[in-house]
């Protein structure tokens, strides 16, 4: 499964364009790929891949937990 996500240009950041590519690895087990991809290559305050990462998948986290 691959999901491909855009963030727009804002105040914050010229945009970053992305996917996320899921590869079932088991019974319950899943790898899970996360590719960031600035819009621009000149940008002061964008996050990293890391700090993405941390992000997206604490949402995942929550929303499977039901927070």
């Amino acid at each position: 499964m691959i999901f491909a996500f855009d963030r727009p240009i804002d105040e914050e950041s010229w945009g970053e364009i992305g996917r996320v590519v899921v590869i079932p690895s088991g019974e319950s087990a899943s790898r899970i790929t996360v590719t960031l991809e600035n819009r621009y290559r000149l940008q002061p305050h964008r996050i990293t891949e890391a700090e993405f990462a941390a992000a997206f998948f604490g949402d995942v986290d929550a929303a499977l937990s039901g927070q």
